[in-house]
């Protein structure tokens, strides 16, 4: 008599479950009397004799009744793997690799000793940056690239300094890329600095992608032949040549 009872008690709760089967916030756990629990959806049911489930994955377990200690409609678990909301799933230390492209149209006026002249340069760069990852807000790294600009070519060598200011997905970040650049094409190169401010967005758990805009100086060494008015030359006049530009960037963090 208890037996059957127990069979019965299965049996109205099978009949339940396939009623609230459309309830997609819930699922089917089956308690095992060897301590297991089972998830899924119960897709078939034979009297007194078995239960098949069918789990997330698609696996599909058979258990006869008497292996039941007893079965529950429960709801589904949080999905924490979802690293939009998960603050942990992100890269918080290690090496680092940033790499980026970036455009520079000048701005502003160009002086040089009595001599001052609109800035209508511009460049296309690359830049690669190797460092470390000190934790979740701070990196360092040494970066270099090829800036092309209208007449020259310059190659800099830069420290990259970078500060993310919220953990997550997205946060807003600070950049400082300071540096030497050195002049190729016969052209003497000089002091780099460009500080940016953007937006950091991982796609998966250790890939971000990067967008900037800064402003970046460019210094050059300019050195200017002295002649008289018959043309004998005088000498030698050098000038530190400061060039302004907007700069904006955009790439990936590894």
């Amino acid at each position: 008599m208890k037996k059957k009872l127990h069979n019965l008690t299965l049996l109205v709760f099978t009949l339940i479950c396939f009623t609230s089967f459309g309830q997609n916030n819930i699922e089917d756990v089956i308690y095992l009397k060897n301590g297991s629990i089972v998830r899924g959806i119960i897709i078939e049911q034979v009297p007194n004799q078995s239960i098949k489930l069918q789990t997330k994955d698609r696996n599909v377990f058979v258990f006869k009744y008497d292996e039941i200690e007893k079965m529950t409609k429960e709801n589904l678990p949080v999905n924490n793997s979802n690293f939009s909301n998960n603050l942990t799933d992100f890269k918080k230390s290690g090496y680092i690799n940033i790499t980026e492209i970036n455009v520079c149209p000048g701005v502003g006026d160009v002086k040089a000793d009595n001599y001052k002249f609109k800035n209508d340069d511009y460049s296309f760069g690359f830049r690669t940056v190797n460092g470390y990852q000190l934790n979740e807000h701070f990196s360092l790294g040494f970066g270099i690239g090829i800036d092309k600009y209208k007449n020259t070519t310059f190659l800099p060598i830069t420290f990259d300094g970078r500060a993310t200011i919220l953990k997550g997905k997205i946060s807003p970040v600070f950049t400082a890329n300071i540096g030497y650049a050195v002049g190729l094409n016969d052209i003497k190169g000089g002091l780099t600095f460009n500080p940016q401010i953007g937006i950091k967005t991982y796609i998966s758990k250790n890939v971000a992608y990067l967008f900037n805009v800064g402003y970046k100086i460019q210094t050059q060494n300019w050195e200017i032949q002295i002649t008289d008015n018959s043309g004998q030359n005088l000498g030698t006049l050098s000038s530190t040549v400061y060039y302004n530009f907007i700069s904006v960037s955009t790439g990936f963090a590894f």
